[in-house]
């Protein structure tokens, strides 16, 4: 996902040539969404995306059941840790990890022996999918529950979504072992053909489907990267009024700009629905207070811990500035560097969200003070 698309100061040639400029993808998508296309929807080569152009569109819709966002999803998924490391293949045996972390994260990539690879400028695929089939198996995990984050390159998710069925993908994933499963997420960029966003959103959504298919617990993944996206996912969330939790893959998302997109999206969403809570992987932790109010309800997920105890980096909370401070180390266990970042940036997050709502109370208690009126 890329961040809200700032309209040209003059038009493009693009939004013409767009079928859905012609309301043929009316009432899902609409003609105005076209204003927001910076890039042809000329794909030839379909990468990352299918647009409007593309010759095969219908059969990418028909394997979906239609580009509606009418997927019906019913796992209930609450009470949620505000910080949940996400571990990785070389973090696998940390049999120190706190009480206070019960949920963890793992993401596609390391669950699959051979990823593709990029081999001299092209882009190189085992000829089957494998599975760590018994990595849940390993310390860091157990007494755990684990959420696995279907996240990564566009090309991992597209090979191993094209060979979801002859790698038993959904039924592995079950006998693993993992709690809850995330919607793959498809890449919906700004600045492309609204078919093609509209396509990769369903497409996320019809794969939570079939993760409860599989007797797993979805979690719905939301890019909603313009208004009428947002509108499209609120309607939805609305129809499903027994999913409390969607998660959100940040890591791309760097510029203010994207930022700002993200923080605008969970804002709209968590506004229209009052029962959710959202799940933000990547997200960069400094900038969380920007949520205000919204903060209580959202949850955050990262690898930073153990990707910097790996590279001999220590986490400090400095309750003065209230920041997270790096430090190089020596002669500390790898396992235990973990564990002390996870416990840094846990209470780095809690103490945000405590003076966020520390903030709120003061307010409310001067605008009390003020209507209460004056006895004679």
């Amino acid at each position: 996902m890329q961040g809200l698309i700032v309209f040209p100061d003059s038009p493009t040639l693009y939004p013409a040539s767009c079928e859905v400029a012609s309301g043929k993808w009316l009432p899902l998508i609409y003609p105005e969404e076209t204003k927001e296309i910076i890039i042809s929807c000329n794909n030839p080569f379909r990468q990352n995306i299918v647009t409007c152009k593309d010759q095969f569109k219908e059969e990418f819709i028909k394997e979906v059941n239609g580009l509606d966002l009418n997927s019906k999803l019913l796992s209930s998924i609450e009470d949620l840790p505000t910080y949940i490391p996400i571990l990785d293949v070389g973090s696998r045996n940390i049999s120190n990890i706190p009480k206070e972390f019960p949920v963890v994260g793992m993401t596609l990539h390391d669950i699959i022996t051979q990823s593709v690879i990029d081999k001299a400028g092209r882009y190189h695929e085992p000829d089957t999918i494998a599975f760590r089939a018994k990595i849940l198996q390993s310390d860091s995990f157990k007494s755990k529950k684990v959420i696995l984050f279907l996240t990564g390159s566009d090309t991992l998710i597209e090979w191993v979504w094209y060979n979801r069925g002859e790698c038993r993908l959904f039924e592995t994933i079950k006998q693993m072992g993992f709690w809850a499963v995330s919607g793959f997420n498809f890449s919906v960029i700004g600045g492309e053909c609204p078919f093609s966003q509209a396509l990769n959103q369903k497409r996320s959504l019809f794969s939570a489907s079939l993760i409860e298919n599989a007797e797993l617990l979805a979690i719905p993944h939301v890019y909603a990267i313009t208004p009428f996206h947002i509108d499209r996912w609120i309607k939805w969330f609305l129809q499903n009024p027994g999913i409390r939790l969607f998660t959100i893959n940040c890591q791309l998302q760097k510029s203010e700009q994207d930022i700002a997109q993200i923080i605008t999206t969970v804002k709209s969403i968590l506004r229209a629905v009052s029962s959710l809570h959202v799940l933000l992987q990547g997200f960069r932790i400094d900038k969380i207070e920007q949520f205000g109010v919204f903060l209580e309800r959202i949850h955050f997920s990262d690898k930073a811990a153990v990707k910097d105890a790996q590279s001999r980096t220590q986490i400090i909370y400095d309750e003065t500035t209230v920041k997270l401070i790096d430090k190089q180390v020596r002669n500390v266990k790898i396992n235990d560097l973990a564990t002390t970042n996870m416990k840094a940036r846990n209470i780095f997050i809690e103490e945000k969200k405590s003076k966020m709502l520390q903030r709120v109370f003061d307010r409310l208690s001067k605008t009390t003070v003020k209507a209460t009126p004056v006895k004679k």
